[in-house]
């Protein structure tokens, strides 16, 4: 970007002008063209170009549109730089799709963080290949068949509740059917 060009200057006796105009002015516009000229002075003061004021206007509607103020969004920066501010892949009542052997359709029951601070989301599902016998399990996201203190053989799957990572979006876990169909056949390319 170049660097600002002025149009006006401030004088010391507070008169703005442009030494570079050649033209006279009747004294009775003198005062309509000193405030006409001390708003684009005011303006050049920020040294900010059109384009620039255009992008603030439009993040201003924006934030103002949402009802978030300009002390919660410094809030939120000051957060980001601390590492305090984590944006979550998705939000609690979403539908999520985990890729293994074969793709399970989740509903995203709790999010919470995990021990290192990352976020972990409680999904609910129904498992459709727990009646169609052994094996059937294999690849499936959530198969962690496991032998109770009572010598019972169960798997969280078939009750049908199970884990994920936030970290895993985009690699096992995606938002619609068709971005975990296609990271599916990639997989299986390799």
């Amino acid at each position: 970007m170049g660097k600002f060009q002025r149009m006006t200057v401030r004088m010391p006796d507070g008169v703005i002008m442009q030494p570079e105009w050649d033209f006279r002015i009747d004294e009775e516009d003198y005062d309509k063209v000193q405030k006409i000229l001390g708003r684009l002075a005011d303006y050049e003061d920020t040294e900010l170009t059109p384009g620039i004021c255009a992008n603030y206007k439009k993040f201003e509607d924006e934030a103002i549109s949402k009802g978030v103020t300009f002390g919660r969004i410094v809030e939120l920066m000051n957060a980001d730089a601390d590492g305090r501010l984590a944006v979550p892949p998705c939000k609690v009542g979403d539908t999520v799709f985990v890729v293994g052997g074969h793709i399970v359709e989740c509903y995203i029951m709790e999010a919470y963080f995990d021990d290192k601070q990352g976020i972990e989301y409680m999904v609910s599902f129904d498992c459709e290949y727990i009646e169609q016998g052994d094996g059937i399990c294999e690849g499936c996201p959530f198969n962690s068949w496991q032998q109770s203190y009572c010598g019972e053989w169960g798997c969280d799957g078939e009750w049908g509740q199970g884990c994920i990572k936030g970290s895993d979006f985009g690699k096992t876990v995606f938002h619609t059917r068709e971005e975990a169909e296609k990271a599916q056949k990639e997989r299986k390319g390799q």
